[in-house]
């Protein structure tokens, strides 16, 4: 029932903050007794006591309290209020070891109006007792008081994923990446393969508020020994449950660089390669061999562990190369080896020869038929400095003696000037001069293009055939 509250008259809907405080200090007083170890101050359902004093209308208690849902983690709440003519109406809530609060009001409330509080701050094992209280400037009310204990949460958490970063020679991280909202705790321990992980830290978390998937913990892990194996175990929990399965991740420590070679030597060189030799060095699992040409990087590769011995090929002849090795581990690299220089030699020079059939080019002009052709251009590798240093006659008619060649510019006519042609014959050859003046070049770096006329003692009717005369071409390249 209702409680008259000292004071004087009022005519304010709501009430001063005096009485506001005096109330609800007075209904905390009744609720913190409902976790008293002898018995409960406000047993439930019990009447409340009517409190205070004064003259106004009188307010009808709150309906009672109710548990809609409880689990580990949320709770539920609802009552109802007691008459429009409270100007105030507040759920209190009292926690085993902690203290009473209010944790919802509401202002002109109608007589049995529902209210509804939801209350996520809830934790597994703990006993909960919640009142409504109702008040004006005239009398306070409050509802029986309704207590609960929440259920533990007896499921497992989900194991994190785990990852090994910032690896060091005596250190690294591990990092978690949380899968689970219910856990309590993590574990991480660390040792040596050949021993057991020993525990390097423990993580709680005690605000359920702060759990959640996805979140990230990182835990630096110090002290190790350099280029060892360790294993990282982690385990996550809570109080209330079996941990989850441990999850086992392998890493292993960097090594210190490894020293520096030395005793470089030239094994032996070709005009497009280059073999160096070294001492083996400690601590290392490779080396990596570096040719310069001036500061600009020509060539370099790696060789494996304890390999003492490489070839540099693609090189450039008659080039000067800097050359140096670098001994190289999971933890980085040595400092470069003294250098040594060595000089490519000449490449070889090789001779080739290729045929050429001369086509059609146009219509008789003079009485001469004229043919053209072209040939290249040749360079790169296997081809280096492709020259062209003869051509030669090939007779593929037997009543032909001889072809002229033009320039390839010229008209068909320059075939009957012996100022501008020349010509190949049994016997008869064009060298590097007769190559100049055709082709203004020896070099086959570009296309090379032949123009000329077939001679013949007895020109024959070619109507009846396809014919085409041919030179030979003799160049050579280096390498």
């Amino acid at each position: 029932m209702p409680h008259k509250r000292d004071g004087h008259l009022s005519t304010r809907s709501h009430p001063p903050t005096r009485h506001r405080f005096a109330a609800l200090t007075l209904a905390l007083s009744l609720v913190t007794g409902c976790l008293t170890p002898a018995d409960d101050a406000v047993g439930l359902g019990e009447t409340p006591q009517l409190i205070g004093g004064g003259e106004g209308p009188i307010i009808p208690e709150p309906g009672g309290v109710t548990f809609n849902s409880l689990t580990d983690r949320h709770a539920n709440i609802s009552f109802s209020c007691g008459s429009y003519e409270a100007a105030w109406h507040q759920l209190i809530r009292d926690t085993e070891g902690g203290w009473a609060e209010p944790v919802m009001s509401w202002i002109d409330c109608p007589t049995g109006y529902p209210r509804f509080y939801s209350d996520t701050s809830i934790q597994p094992g703990l006993r909960y007792c919640y009142t409504a209280i109702a008040y004006n400037d005239f009398y306070d009310a409050q509802s029986p008081t309704e207590c609960a204990t929440a259920p533990l949460d007896t499921v497992a958490p989900t194991a994190p994923s785990v990852s090994i970063g910032s690896i060091t020679q005596g250190s690294f991280t591990v990092q978690l990446t949380d899968r689970s909202d219910n856990e309590g705790w993590f574990k991480v321990s660390v040792g040596l393969s050949n021993q057991t992980p020993a525990l390097r830290q423990e993580i709680r978390r005690v605000e359920r508020a702060h759990r959640g998937t996805g979140q990230v913990f990182t835990v630096p892990i110090s002290g190790l020994v350099s280029d060892a194996a360790y294993v990282v175990v982690v385990e996550v929990g809570h109080d209330y449950a079996a941990m989850s399965v441990p999850t086992t991740v392998a890493t292993r420590t960097l090594p210190y660089p490894p020293p520096t070679p030395s005793g470089l030597f030239e094994v032996s060189k070709t005009y497009d390669s280059i073999t160096v030799g070294w001492e083996n060095v400690s601590n290392e699992s490779g080396y990596t061999i570096k040719a310069w040409r001036d500061t600009t990087l020509a060539k370099s590769m790696n060789v494996g562990k304890d390999v003492v011995r490489a070839t540099l090929g693609g090189l450039t002849a008659l080039t000067q190369y800097r050359l140096e090795v670098i001994a190289t581990n999971a933890g980085g690299a040595s400092s470069p080896s003294s250098p040594i220089l060595v000089t490519t030699p000449a490449a070889p020079v090789i001779n080739r020869e290729s045929q050429v059939p001369l086509a059609t080019a146009d219509p008789p002009a003079t009485g001469l038929l004229s043919y053209y052709g072209s040939f290249g251009p040749w360079f790169g590798e296997g081809y280096r400095n492709a020259t062209l240093q003869g051509i030669d006659y090939v007779q593929n008619w037997p009543t032909q003696t001889g072809t002229i060649l033009i320039r390839y510019n010229r008209p068909s006519s320059d075939c009957l000037d012996p100022a501008l042609r020349r010509v190949v014959a049994p016997g008869q050859s064009l060298g590097p001069s007769d190559i100049n003046f055709l082709f203004g070049t020896q070099s086959l770096a570009n296309t090379i293009y032949l123009r000329g006329c077939p001679l013949f003692s007895n020109v024959p009717d070619f109507s009846a055939h396809t014919w085409r005369p041919a030179v030979k071409l003799r160049w050579t390249t280096q390498g």
